[in-house]
């Protein structure tokens, strides 16, 4: 779903990132922001929650979930 929603993702793949992030110099209380868009039945889930927590350990983080509100012409 993330290539189909960020094209750019085909150019800097997520475990590419997220191992950037783990070697980061975050310095002390410091921490990386992740804004999370939850997709209603997509990725709003207990399922993919756990799956978000796997993803950014390691990584001293601050994170956004951001339920997304439906409009016209979404």
């Amino acid at each position: 779903i993330r290539s189909q929603l960020m094209p750019i993702n085909h150019t800097y793949p997520l475990h590419v990132l997220m191992e950037a992030c783990r070697h980061y110099p975050t310095p002390p209380r410091k921490r990386i922001t992740f804004e999370y868009l939850m997709l209603s039945g997509v990725n709003d889930g207990l399922d993919q929650a756990r799956k978000l927590i796997r993803l950014l350990h390691g990584v001293r983080a601050k994170v956004n979930l951001i339920p997304f509100n439906p409009h016209s012409g979404a």
